[in-house]
């Protein structure tokens, strides 16, 4: 291990000679400038040397170990648990390389990252300079707004929605967006003067501008009473706010959902353009869209309410579509609107979210147990029934047999969710249902979902057995009773009960 006083450029050569390549001149300047550096929010390894994983050094032996089918002409540059980032000598070219990503399980192949470290160096820097410039219009904003006392410029008062106020969407402590926003009452309108987006670059293109747009309207669903943003600038000409058009990466994203804004030269994105595009980004379905588009006139329940409660997280898009199409009154459970000192009601809505929660645990169950990883599932509410695709193999234990499933990538399942208590009747019921799973399922292996509660039957497995052989329908027990369920339900009804729909 190399001495910490050694000089930079001896610690360059003796990383060639350890390593046993030629660094290019990029990476080496990097080295000798500045050792190390954080890009994006994320390190960038260098100096000094040791075989830890914090240095170059110990990095790329990490990687040389971990995946030796590659061999030696990558250099790591950064960790990421089951990932790295390196420079990929094989195709470097004079002075500079590209970056790769290289999975360090397994032997998948590496996928490219960046064409020049030069140019990702450059990329973060400047990112890091739009993000400050935007900052210190942000401090002199509010410093001049109405509500700041400058007699006293250490007091602040209590948050107030037409004040000015900063918002920012972060990657891995990388800022992506930035914003300052404020709800102007004479406008009825989402006022926005900053509007800084970028994208991190080990990230799919535009989720910053993406991000950034969630935000913009989920606070103007909550604090406005109209969806309108209108993006404004101070003029030092006129001493008065003038209208901005419209920036090219929201009209962009905007138009790869299928809107576009009439106004965007005067800087408006009016009521329904924003609730369309508030719907096309938390990804609600067509067919949950039209369905809510039918419960507005009543105003129990608006395309822009459901898209708050998704945002939010209080329901994922799946459970919330799901209840919308099969509940003839969506917002007694989604928005809470049942309460417990109303007994039958409150319980049908619960056996509704109880319906659309357990499913939900199912899909996490096919993703390892990951909360957040349900995207590794594709799902399509199909009548009452989910449809339900796992992209990668695996492992189901929760049928009745005690056996575990195989499930192929690929390959979907067809789920009919029925977590309930148990009836008397509860073998008939059960027959019963086999009846009500979807014309066509195109070959999909079918299933019964039920509570642990229905693992009490007496005759479960006999039950089972005999389902299976008639119908062909398996059933699976989840690892949870109706009460567990029917608790996460309560929360989120209680949650949402302060919201207006």
């Amino acid at each position: 291990m190399a001495n910490s006083a050694t000089e930079p450029e001896a610690d360059v050569q003796l990383l060639e000679e350890v390593l046993g390549v030629e660094l290019p001149s990029s990476y080496r300047e990097f080295l000798l400038t500045q050792g190390n550096a954080t890009v994006f929010g994320l390190p960038v390894l260098g100096l000094p040397l040791s075989l830890e994983e914090t240095s170059v050094w110990g990095a790329t032996e990490l990687v040389r170990a971990r995946r030796p089918d590659l061999g030696p002409s990558l250099v790591a540059i950064r960790l990421m648990n089951t990932r790295a980032l390196c420079l990929d000598l094989r195709g470097a070219k004079g002075h500079d390389a590209p970056l790769i990503e290289v999975p360090l399980q397994g032997d998948d192949p590496p996928n490219p990252v960046h064409e020049s470290f030069a140019r990702y160096l450059q990329a973060g820097l400047r990112s890091e300079r739009h993000i400050e410039g935007a900052l210190k219009h942000i401090r002199w904003l509010v410093e001049q707004g109405d509500e700041y006392d400058h007699a006293l410029p250490d007091a602040r008062p209590p948050y107030r929605a037409h004040h000015w106020r900063v918002m920012r969407s972060c990657v891995h402590d990388h800022v992506v967006g930035l914003t300052a926003i404020r709800h102007n009452e004479a406008m009825n309108a989402l006022e926005v003067d900053v509007f800084l987006n970028t994208d991190h670059p080990e990230y799919e293109p535009g989720h910053g501008v993406r991000a950034l747009a969630v935000l913009l309207l989920s606070d103007a669903y909550r604090n406005g009473a109209s969806m309108e943003i209108r993006f404004t600038r101070w003029d030092r000409d006129t001493r008065q706010r003038i209208p901005v058009r419209l920036l090219g990466p929201l009209a962009e994203l905007a138009r790869s959902s299928g809107i576009s804004f009439v106004r965007a030269a005067e800087g408006v994105i009016a009521h329904q353009e924003a609730v369309r595009l508030y719907a096309a980004l938390v990804g609600l379905p067509a067919q949950a869209i039209q369905a809510v588009e039918r419960y507005e006139a009543s105003r129990f329940l608006t395309l822009e309410g459901l898209c708050y409660l998704v945002s939010a997280g209080l329901w994922t898009v799946e459970e919330a579509s799901w209840i919308v199409l099969n509940f003839p009154e969506p917002h007694r459970v989604l928005f809470g609107a049942d309460v417990p000192e109303v007994r039958l009601p409150y319980v049908e809505a619960l056996s509704y979210g109880r319906a659309a929660l357990a499913a939900t645990r199912l899909c996490q169950r096919l993703t390892g147990g990951d909360v957040e990883a349900q995207g590794s599932c594709g799902v399509e509410i199909v009548g009452a029934a989910w449809r339900i695709t796992p992209h990668d193999p695996c492992e189901l234990g929760w049928a009745v047999s005690g056996d575990a499933l195989s499930l192929v990538s690929g390959q979907p399942i067809v789920v009919l969710s029925r977590p309930r208590i148990l009836f008397p009747d509860e073998e008939k019921r059960i027959l019963e249902e086999t009846r009500s799973f979807p014309a066509s399922d195109n070959g999909a292996t079918r299933f019964l979902l039920y509570a642990s509660d229905h693992g009490r039957l007496s005759d479960l497995r006999g039950l089972a057995a005999q389902v299976a052989s008639e119908t062909g329908i398996g059933i699976l027990i989840l690892p949870f009773t109706c009460q567990e369920l029917d608790e996460e339900v309560d929360r989120r009804m209680a949650r949402a009960r302060v919201l207006r729909p």
